[in-house]
């Protein structure tokens, strides 16, 4: 059995005013999913069942945890392109799947420190704050404005950071104190660092990038090679491909500020009519 190391490339290309990224897949032969002198643990993806795995550490959970398809976003508060998408096709996606308990959405935070700075890290730290203590839909609004403010804190130093980014989401006294508490205390820096570590052990290098995890039982080979043959396109590869977790799930990778129209031609394959 070939192991697979897939590596998500940081160029990136126009096409029908949508900016994607091209990614590569690449066999190798050590078994290992990923090798980075920053992760201690190396590892294959029959060694997990990728959702347990992804589901580890406080995630950011956006609607129904019941059900059997997922979407994990990998992304950076500072990105233009985590941006763009959150702007363009995410709102489609929560009316469409998420609002509808189609599927389940979690957010993992890669802020990539080495292009954006520590304060992309801190903006990440914040949000997972702002969930923790006021729940999705103040998440959702708070990670929003963060973009949209990101002028007012990604240069910002010192208590200028910190002004800058608390005042972003002014909830009730009491949940706003909480708020504050927990980003002043590093409640949840922990795991906001350990999104970075599995995404990397997962060979993501660029934001946005998404796993769409699906029960073997709910995707056709059929329906595989069709998404397959259509990804190739799309990135302009001839190597994309599916993968298996430890259970036989089939884990589907993408990265780039895509249209609703490719997560809607992989959805619409993978979830019952």
């Amino acid at each position: 059995m070939k192991y697979v190391l897939f590596i998500l490339s940081t160029v990136v290309f126009v096409s029908s005013l949508v900016t994607y990224s091209i990614l590569y897949f690449n066999n190798v032969r050590n078994k290992t999913v990923i090798t980075t002198p920053s992760v201690a643990n190396n590892l294959t993806l029959d060694e997990i069942n990728l959702k347990d795995f992804l589901m580890e550490n406080q995630p950011i959970v956006i609607g129904n945890r019941s059900a059997k398809v997922a979407i994990f976003e990998f992304y950076d508060p500072a990105c233009p392109f985590s941006q763009m998408y959150y702007e363009n096709t995410f709102p489609k996606i929560y009316e469409n799947y998420i609002k509808t308990g189609k599927i389940l959405y979690v957010d993992k935070e890669y802020p990539l420190v080495s292009l954006h700075g520590i304060n992309a890290f801190k903006a990440a730290q914040y949000l997972r704050c702002v969930y923790v203590h006021a729940g999705e839909d103040a998440y959702l609004r708070a990670k929003n404005l963060t973009y949209l403010s990101k002028r007012k804190w990604y240069d910002a130093k010192g208590v200028n950071l910190t002004k800058a980014l608390l005042n972003i989401y002014l909830d009730t006294e009491k949940i706003y104190n909480d708020i504050v508490d927990c980003y002043l205390n590093n409640e949840t820096a922990s795991a906001t660092y350990y999104d970075v570590v599995k995404g990397r052990q997962l060979g993501v290098r660029g934001t946005p990038s998404f796993i769409i995890y699906v029960p073997r039982n709910l995707l056709s080979l059929e329906d595989k090679v069709e998404i397959e043959d259509h990804f190739n396109q799309i990135y302009n590869v001839t190597t994309y491909q599916i993968y298996e977790d430890r259970d036989g799930n089939y884990i589907i990778p993408l990265i780039g500020a895509l249209p609703y129209s490719e997560f809607k031609f992989v959805l619409s394959r993978v979830l019952p009519s």
